[in-house]
Order: structure tokens, then C-alpha cells, then sequence
């Protein structure tokens, strides 16, 4: 097999921790859209669903069964996605009081009209016209992830640690990301990198390409090594406390945290 042009010990450390993933539960859709729905301040400002949303918590395989009834509409199929996401329940009512702007978008890429890159490329010209409120890359590529039809070339979900593990992989910034401090309650400071709205379709694209060959090299499907990298928080996932340490290391170089 052709090698690939990876940095060698970061990719070994990956190739250990590849069968350990399993598949991530989400929030419960219900619960995230009802917050928004009964909420004085954005229930006037967002569209009328008649959808029943799912009370359970809910995995990536349930997502996709969704969005293949036909019978269900697309927005109510996105609303779903960014639950199971985790997304900020006040970004998303600022994304569905501006819903007609998008959800074109999602129908169109649902029905097979866009491929990856273009649909990308879609959602992030209007985030640059300040027509997506609350919703960027990390975002709007699930909404790609899951609604791109299953015949066609899938989008990969290019959040802040997906991004961050190709970035060390691959030994290059082929994602463009920003690291913001935050403070803490009990003072310390906290690293979050964001997914930078600046990264265009060619980047997007070269992302989902570098998942692509680690997948063909390892043989696994590519949706699982996306999955893999995105790994799990809170202290329990062992590649993303390997990034997570990776990036400390990189950031104390050259900007001490004191």
C-alpha cells in the first residue's frame, strides 16, 4: 500500500486507539427544541413544527433512518441533527428564527443536488454575508454529514476535533482553526479551538480527502475514522486526550498559559 504522508508517531498512536470508538449518543431532540419552543424570548422569532421529536437520546444510525422517510420535512430532520450535536440551545434559535435563509440549503442537499463541496461552499457564503446566525463549520457540516443521499460521495463532519486530528496528523494546517481562552469558575484557563469561517470549500474538501486515506490505509469506512477522531470528552477518550496534550504542548511553546 502507499504510504501516506502522515507524521509518523501521531499516526501509530491513531492506528492503536482506531478500534476502540463506539458509536457517540446525542441529546435528546425533544428536550433541545422544546427548551426553544417554550422559551418567551426566541418562540415568536421561530417557525411552527407540528414534527414529534424523539424523547430518547439518539445515535448517528437513528439520524440517518430519519432523514430517508421522505414523510418527514427537512427542517425538522436538521433540528434533530443539531440536537444530537450538542449544539447551544440560544445559537440555535438564532439559526431557526433565520431558518428561510437555510433550509433551501438542507432540501437541496437532501434531495442530491449539491455534493460535498458545493454544499459547503453554500451554507459558508452565507455565513459570510452574516446570513447564518449561530451556525458555522462545526455545524453545518453535520447538517452535510447526515442529509448528503447515501449514493453520493459523503461530507465528513469537520468540527474542532476532527479538524485539530488531521491538522496532527497530517502535520499541516490544511484546516484553518482558532484557539480562544476561556476562565474557568474555579480560575484556570481553558483552550477551545474553533473552526475558523474562513476555511473555503477547497479546504473542506482536502479535509474530507485526508479522511479518506487514512481510512483506504487502515480499511475502515471513512465515517468510522471520522468518528474515531472526534474520539470522547470529558477525560474518557484516549486519542482525544492525546490532542488534547498535542495541543497543550504546541500552545505552551510559543503562548504560556500562566
Amino acid at each position: 500500500m502507499t504510504a501516506i504522508k502522515t507524521n509518523p508517531i501521531h499516526f501509530e498512536y491513531f492506528k492503536k486507539t482506531v478500534p476502540q470508538v463506539g458509536s457517540w449518543l446525542g441529546s435528546s431532540p425533544e428536550s433541545w427544541f422544546s427548551w426553544i419552543e417554550n422559551n418567551q424570548e426566541f418562540a415568536a422569532h421561530i417557525p411552527k413544527i407540528s414534527h414529534s421529536f424523539s424523547k430518547n437520546k439518539i445515535r448517528r444510525t437513528d439520524l440517518f433512518e430519519m432523514i430517508k422517510n421522505k414523510k418527514i420535512d427537512t427542517l425538522p430532520c436538521c433540528i434533530s441533527v443539531l440536537a444530537w450535536g450538542g449544539m447551544n440551545r440560544k445559537h440555535g434559535a438564532q439559526l431557526l428564527s433565520k431558518s428561510k435563509n437555510w433550509v433551501g440549503i438542507a432540501e437541496n442537499i437532501r434531495e442530491g443536488h449539491f455534493d460535498r463541496h458545493e454544499a459547503y461552499e453554500k451554507f459558508s457564503n452565507l455565513r459570510i454575508k452574516s446570513m447564518l446566525p449561530g451556525m458555522g463549520p462545526a455545524y453545518f457540516t453535520k447538517l452535510i454529514f447526515f442529509l448528503l443521499p447515501p449514493e453520493m460521495q459523503q461530507g465528513y463532519i469537520m468540527d474542532q476535533w476532527t479538524s485539530a486530528s488531521v491538522n496532527l496528523l497530517f502535520d499541516s494546517a490544511i484546516i484553518k482553526t482558532q484557539l480562544q481562552k476561556t476562565r474557568l469558575k474555579n480560575g484556570r484557563l481553558r483552550l477551545i479551538e474553533i473552526v475558523s469561517d474562513q476555511n473555503s470549500k477547497e479546504n473542506y474538501e482536502s479535509f474530507c480527502n485526508a479522511i479518506e486515506s487514512i481510512a483506504g490505509h487502515l480499511n475502515f469506512d471513512p465515517s468510522y475514522i471520522e468518528e474515531m477522531m472526534f474520539s470522547e470528552g470529558r477525560g474518557k477518550g484516549q486519542w482525544r486526550n492525546y490532542v488534547v496534550y498535542q495541543r497543550l504542548l504546541s500552545t505552551n511553546r510559543s503562548h504560556p498559559i500562566l
